[in-house]
C-alpha cells in the first residue's frame, strides 16, 4: 500500500539488504530507529505486549549468516537498550544454526539461496566446521 501512495507521504527504509544491515546513505542510528518502529509495532500492536512489560521478557534474534559483528551489535542494541525495546536479555543465533536445530539435525550443510546472497555453511552440533563457509 505504501508503494502505491504518493512518494511524499512516506519515507521508505530498507533496513536489511543482502543479509546486512544496510547503511548506504542512511545513518545507522536511523536504521536502528526504523527497526525499532517495525519490531515495536509487531510486539505492541500484534502481540499486545506493553512496552513496560518487555523488561521481563527474553528475546531470541536469528541473524543472517553474513551479518558481521558490528551489525549484530547494532541489532542487539535495539533489543536491549531501554531507549529502544528494553528486553531483559537476548540470545543471538545465526540462521543456519536455527535451521538445523529446527529440523533436529545436529550435523548438516545448510545452503541458503537468496535473491542477492547464496551461502553454504556446514555445522556440527551448532558449530561451524572450519573452512566450510
Amino acid at each position: 500500500a505504501a508503494l502505491q501512495s504518493a512518494p511524499e507521504d512516506y519515507d521508505l527504509y530498507f533496513c536489511m539488504q543482502n543479509g546486512h544491515l544496510y547503511d548506504g546513505d542512511t545513518p545507522v542510528s536511523t536504521l536502528k530507529e526504523r527497526l525499532f518502529d517495525a519490531w515495536s509495532h509487531a510486539i505492541h500492536d500484534k502481540l499486545s505486549i506493553g512496552r513496560k512489560d518487555l523488561a521481563s521478557y527474553s528475546c531470541l534474534v536469528v541473524v543472517s549468516n553474513v551479518l558481521d559483528k558490528r551489525e549484530t551489535r547494532e541489532v542487539i542494541d535495539v533489543c536491549l537498550s531501554e531507549s529502544f525495546l528494553g528486553f531483559q536479555e537476548v540470545a543471538v543465533h545465526p540462521e543456519s544454526v536455527a535451521a538445523i536445530f529446527t529440523h533436529g539435525c545436529p550435523v548438516a550443510c545448510v545452503v541458503h539461496v537468496d535473491t542477492h546472497v547464496t551461502s553454504v555453511i556446514c555445522l556440527e552440533d551448532g558449530i561451524p566446521v572450519p573452512k566450510s563457509k
